[in-house]
């Protein structure tokens, strides 16, 4: 049952059995954002706009395809999702611009982010069953492998690709290992997979001189904002990296990123050959054990806090008045106050 009319006209999500019916809505939607994406920066109130419109496209979906469900989800199940969320990334995605203000474009990276977060649950419950999990797989036969595999398209690839930027560039290292994951399995299943592997390669090593060089905020590095921004530099609308007087750089023939085209290109044939996922799952692994030793000295340097002495901290709130020599009160102007002399 693919879902019934309420007595307003519109498909309310106790309705929906189907992620047919919602795939419908984000189509739409996708048609109107389509024409916003023309605009060089979406303004506030339109990213709200669509917020709310792709939440409730988000709540038609059945209860099994919510970010809160827990359980297997199957890999062929995926992708209506993903359309979703892929089309959330590429709203808040363009107002990277330099055209925009620098709050604004951190804002981009929030949103980008936490979309990416929500990409990384549903595929941890694809790369669940029975014999493991996807942080910590059994030594047996994982049997989500195969239809992860026979579900990854390129669309399943490049959308994995782009959370996996954003991820790693807020140090989200352990969500960051999970996609990396799915991408290794997937391997050379789509050859866009692999130019994807290739860029985030180069990505990370950008990511890691970056560090060692003391950079103090990478997420404010207009090198690395526009590496995050990905296939965002492939269009000649949305590029800012391409076009003189802007970022300053040149296009490059060589480049992983093609500017007449919305995804990662190899240079030359030989670049197909690539598959090492291995060493990029090797340097997240470094990187995050060196955001936990980072945060480990970050708690051990925190300030003490002050606290007085327990003597002083039982004292009522309003003590006498000090006995002069003479046998009188001493006269305070005001309530009593506890003077240093006192506390000593």
């Amino acid at each position: 049952m693919a879902g019934k009319a309420g007595s307003n006209g519109r498909i309310t999500a106790a309705s929906s059995q189907s992620p047919m019916v919602p795939t419908v809505q984000v189509i739409r939607g996708i048609s109107k954002l389509v024409k916003t994406l023309r605009e060089p920066v979406i303004p506030a109130p339109t990213l709200q706009s669509f917020d709310l419109l792709f939440a409730g496209c988000m709540d038609l979906f059945p209860a099994h395809h919510q970010v809160n469900a827990v359980g297997y989800l199957d890999p062929h199940q995926i992708p209506p999702v993903i359309y979703l969320q892929n089309a959330r990334l590429m709203l808040h995605r363009h107002n990277l611009t330099t055209k925009n203000t620098l709050s604004a474009r951190l804002r981009a990276v929030d949103e980008c982010t936490s979309i990416a977060r929500q990409t990384t649950r549903f595929l941890a419950r694809a790369m669940s069953d029975a014999t493991g999990s996807p942080t910590n797989p059994s030594s047996g036969h994982e049997r989500w492998r195969g239809p992860l595999i026979a579900a990854a398209n390129a669309f399943l690839c490049t959308h994995i690709w782009r959370c996996n930027l954003f991820l790693c560039l807020r140090t989200e290292y352990e969500d960051a290992l999970l996609c990396v994951r799915a991408s290794a399995t997937m391997g050379s299943a789509r050859p866009v997979n692999v130019a994807c592997g290739r860029y985030l390669e180069f990505f990370l090593q950008r990511l890691l001189f970056k560090q060692q060089d003391g950079v103090g905020s990478v997420d404010t590095d207009e090198e690395m904002l526009a590496l995050v921004s990905g296939d965002l530099q492939g269009s000649a609308e949305s590029s800012w990296v391409w076009k003189d007087g802007e970022g300053g750089s040149q296009p490059n023939p060589s480049s992983q990123m093609s500017p007449t085209n919305s995804t990662p290109l190899a240079a030359n044939e030989d670049d197909y050959n690539w598959s090492n996922w291995d060493g990029i799952l090797d340097k997240l692994q470094r990187l995050l054990q060196a955001e936990r030793q980072r945060q480990q000295q970050t708690q051990q340097q925190a300030p003490i806090p002050l606290t007085l002495p327990s003597q002083v901290q039982q004292q009522p709130a309003h003590m006498p008045s000090p006995v002069s020599p003479g046998g009188s009160e001493t006269p305070h102007s005001g309530s009593s106050r506890i003077r240093i002399a006192d506390i000593m």
